[in-house]
């Protein structure tokens, strides 16, 4: 049996030992050594579709409150799904993503849902200076009325409201996600970004192993999102191909990803002018639109 060990249901700590032993594979353990393994089975909880279908109906998306681009992003950045946003750096990725923590606050009392934002922050890219601008200029393209404000009157309520962790590989990612339920606890978390996950993933050499921990990676943290009701926002770098001669651009780590997600948005930048490209949706059809960042 060739199945990577990796990709069981085991605790990082129990990989870790049987890598480090030269267990790699199902194949190199003995049946007393498979069979002693902490392995957890989950029974699949069941809706019915007119339940599935309530849901939908009563569910909320998070949008950007700029127009153009929220025609793309409507139905997209729901509860329980995985939503990832791809394009070269520079495409406006971790922009939207900021502005998305600034959103996901706006006050009930026009429309928003005054949450508050986990940020798993892979690339040291998060800028508290960067969200300060954002939301002036939201407010001021907004033009709202003082006392309908809310957080979006405060610098500091908005930044206390992104809770940012600094994590380097998928090793400390699946970790956080195991004690991110306990964290949660009291909170209104509604939106989860990984910013990005292209760095953690691409220090993982081997293909297979690099699939199957963001399959593992994913599944734990879709689990804990669908339980407790909040969206995931992941961003993703672009890749250089090489077809018979012709050269072009998708997003990292092929079909194995772009299968895992419920959405994948491709971004582009051509002098000023953004686009962006829904390429994968349950929501939609295909669409494309030119926007502007603030």
């Amino acid at each position: 049996m060739n199945q990577l060990i990796s990709s069981l249901n085991l605790p990082i700590e129990t990989i870790k030992k049987l890598k480090m032993s030269g267990k790699l594979h199902v194949s190199d353990l003995n049946d007393l050594e498979l069979n002693a393994l902490p392995i957890k089975f989950y029974e699949a909880p069941y809706v019915s579709a007119i339940n599935l279908l309530e849901q939908e109906l009563l569910t909320y998306s998070i949008l950007t409150f700029n127009t153009e681009l929220d025609s793309v992003l409507k139905d997209e950045i729901v509860p329980g799904k995985i939503t990832e946003i791809a394009g070269f750096p520079g495409s406006g990725k971790t922009q939207i993503c900021f502005q998305l923590c600034i959103t996901v606050q706006v006050p009930k009392s026009m429309g928003g849902l005054e949450g508050q934002v986990i940020y798993l922050n892979t690339n040291k890219n998060f800028s508290p200076g960067r969200v300060k601008e954002l939301r002036f200029l939201l407010v001021e393209t907004l033009k709202i009325q003082p006392e309908n404000l809310g957080r979006l009157n405060s610098d500091e309520e908005i930044l206390k409201n992104i809770f940012v962790f600094n994590v380097q590989t998928v090793v400390e990612i699946l970790s956080t996600v195991t004690i991110l339920e306990r964290f949660l606890v009291g909170k209104n978390v509604k939106l989860l970004i990984i910013d990005s996950i292209y760095l953690p993933l691409k220090k993982i050499r081997d293909s297979m192993e690099r699939l199957t921990f963001a399959y593992k990676l994913l599944d734990n943290l879709q689990l804990l999102a669908v339980k407790l009701k909040f969206a995931i926002v992941i961003t993703n770098n672009f890749t250089t191909k090489i077809e018979n001669g012709n050269v072009f651009f998708k997003p990292s780590f092929g079909d194995g990803l772009f299968e895992r997600v419920n959405s994948r948005i491709c971004l582009s930048k051509l002098g000023n002018s953004y686009t962006a490209d829904v390429i994968k949706s349950v929501a939609k059809s295909p669409v494309k639109v030119n926007f502007s960042i603030f």
